[in-house]
């Protein structure tokens, strides 16, 4: 190999190299610790998620009609003419209005339980459980 051709191929085998070795490192671009969740079929998927202390979560609406991801748990439902009190019980940590197609993150800074639910769907509901 001339001189030349060295020095032509040398930046290009670094390059190749750089790519190998994230790649091998297991580096996706992702960062760790987020997860995602869809609305869709009036549920939500995965209904239970665990997090690490500092991770984001992301809700997406891929559902036809609008939900909420609000943060507490939906009281029971009332009897009509018997019990009227069917408001949620939102606990005021989040409570975001989702459009279809919409998405919106939240990221726990805090370990602990965390329940919530679709205030325009009170059966809708799951846990995220967060961890240190």
């Amino acid at each position: 190999m001339n001189p030349q051709s060295v020095r032509l191929v040398a930046p290009l085998l670094v390059l190749v190299l750089s790519v190998a070795c994230s790649q091998s490192s297991g580096d996706t671009g992702e960062e760790s610790g987020d997860a995602s969740v869809s609305l869709e079929n009036i549920k939500f998927q995965p209904r239970d998620i665990e997090l690490q202390v500092g991770d984001t979560l992301s809700w997406t609406n891929e559902d036809t009609v609008e939900h909420t991801v609000t943060s507490g748990q939906p009281q029971e439902q009332g009897v009509p003419g018997v019990s009227e009190n069917t408001d949620a019980e939102p606990d005021g940590l989040f409570d975001h209005a989702m459009p279809p197609g919409e998405t919106f993150s939240f990221t726990f800074d805090e370990a602990g339980t965390y329940d919530y639910f679709c205030n325009i769907h009170p059966g809708m509901t799951a846990t995220v459980s967060v961890d240190r």
